[in-house]
């Protein structure tokens, strides 16, 4: 486009996500790209490129919408993103959104992501193993995605849980970088200001924004959020616990949280293991663990990996749901 041009781009009205698809997207000096923001969450548009070029003055603008960049430079989109986030006003240059610098709980923002968990497979996919399909599409390994969610969503998968947390500390210890290590407002680094960011928004979420919507299965369904949820309190605890604290401070907070475990695998008999000990034999044998020495159950709680979890989670939902 033009220097100093405008150009506003809007989904239709019908349901669904709608896809805004472009060969290449080219913003010059003053130029600028504003993708209105949704009516509702399930009527977002999904802005998909092969290129996007912003001139040092130029904005993209995506709302409360999300974009899927075929083959981008992360580290050039992430300085992009961290130019328009602008310390949490979105006033800047590079890729914005309106309907964060708007949100009166400022609880959300724009994630980013490349499609690659580390182990050069896809994050979301249409594979097993996967988180599953983004905005309805299986994006590459070498794809950038970028989602309006809420602040402290590492994975981008529509809401807060223990497995954000589990990327964070993850990101902490090995002095990582980027959103999806938990630098969540984009200054390079993983701190306080990180976990202030996602324990607000843990505490107050709303709806979740995920990239599907849910199949409804009645009954089932509302047990299995009840458990998917206290496993996820779980995931948030274990992932900041030391294995070497004695047991008698932590057995209210865990046995809660190993008995739904083990009430969600006598449920699903398709889920796999979450623990590697059933979940009642680890109860058990944490109770007796003495105050001052670290046991295989210890090994074994601890080792406990909420994003493994999650995985498991998902795919116990997909047996009970079909």
């Amino acid at each position: 486009m033009n220097d100093n041009s405008t150009v506003n781009l809007e989904a239709s009205s019908s349901d669904g996500i709608q896809s805004l698809t472009f060969a290449q997207i080219d913003i010059g000096p003053g130029g600028s790209v504003t993708v209105a923001n949704a009516a509702t969450h399930s009527h977002r548009a999904l802005l998909i490129a092969n290129g996007l070029s912003i001139a040092p003055t130029g904005k993209l603008d995506l709302g409360s919408n999300d974009m899927l960049l075929h083959s981008g430079n992360l580290p050039t989109l992430s300085n992009e993103l961290s130019s328009g986030y602008s310390n949490g006003t979105w006033t800047g240059a590079g890729i914005s959104s309106s309907a964060a610098a708007v949100d009166p709980s400022h609880l959300t923002t724009l994630g980013m992501l490349l499609n690659n968990n580390g182990a050069e497979s896809p994050i979301y996919s249409s594979t097993p193993g996967s988180l599953g399909l983004f905005d309805g599409l299986s994006p590459l390994v070498t794809d950038i995605l970028i989602k309006y969610t809420w602040y402290g969503d590492a994975n981008l998968d529509g809401k807060v849980d223990g497995s954000d947390y589990s990327r964070i500390d993850s990101g902490a210890v090995t002095h990582a970088t980027g959103w999806y290590n938990g630098d969540f407002n984009y200054d390079g680094v993983i701190n306080g200001s990180d976990y202030t960011l996602i324990d607000n928004a843990y505490n107050s979420q709303g709806p979740s924004l995920s990239p599907e919507t849910a199949k409804n299965t009645g009954a089932k369904t509302s047990a299995r959020i009840e458990q998917t949820t206290a496993i996820e309190q779980a995931a948030s605890a274990t992932s900041s616990l030391s294995r070497y604290a004695k047991p008698a401070s932590l057995i209210s907070l865990l046995e809660p949280v190993v008995t739904a475990v083990h009430s969600f695998e006598t449920a699903t008999p398709a889920a796999p293991g979450m623990f590697s000990l059933p979940s009642d034999v680890l109860l058990a044998d944490w109770r007796q663990m003495p105050a001052s020495t670290p046991s295989k159950a210890a090994d074994n709680l601890f080792a406990f990996d909420p994003f493994a979890a999650s995985q498991k989670l998902r795919f116990s939902e997909q047996m009970i749901g079909n």
